[in-house]
């Protein structure tokens, strides 16, 4: 069996890839859209165009719902066109909605793809966690007090009426 230069790039990069960012792959899902964003252990922080990219790179075009060739063709074509900056930069929820685009096989593949050893779905990416700091002092306690004092300072039953 013959193997070309270019399948011989394809599991060099991949081999590489894979050592290079082995560790947990953490998903947070979007509210009321089929988007999502991703980061890795070393804080990484990973867009959904970047997952499609390298998978598209790696020669992996099983990752669509329906009409594969031409979502495909369509979703090369944009992207070879710099539509929004490239395909990294567009939004995540772009991708099932106009492309046909299987989020889920987007993420099983970029998991086997990268070596990562498992993904884990959070509400919050752990960097967001990170930079987040109470501005009340970390030691801070709210109290039944702290809440009535809140209360009067705004009429929340005007507010919601």
């Amino acid at each position: 069996m013959k193997i070309t230069k270019r399948q011989l790039r394809r599991i060099i990069r991949e081999a590489i890839s894979r050592k290079l960012s082995e560790g947990v792959l953490y998903i947070q899902r979007y509210e009321n859209s089929d988007g999502f964003a991703g980061e890795d252990t070393s804080g990484e922080f990973i867009t959904t165009g970047e997952m499609v990219k390298a998978l598209l790179d790696a020669g992996h075009n099983d990752i669509f719902f329906r009409e594969a060739e031409a979502s495909l063709q369509s979703l090369q074509d944009r992207n070879a066109k710099g539509v929004q900056g490239g395909i990294e930069r567009w939004d995540s929820d772009v991708f099932p909605t106009y492309y046909n685009v299987d989020n889920e096989k987007v993420i099983k593949l970029f998991v086997a793809l990268k070596g990562y050893d498992s993904v884990e779905e959070v509400d919050d990416l752990p960097s967001d966690l990170a930079s987040y700091s109470d501005p009340r002092g970390s030691d801070y306690v709210e109290t039944e007090e702290d809440r009535e004092a809140a209360e009067a300072e705004f009429d929340f039953e005007s507010y919601y009426s």
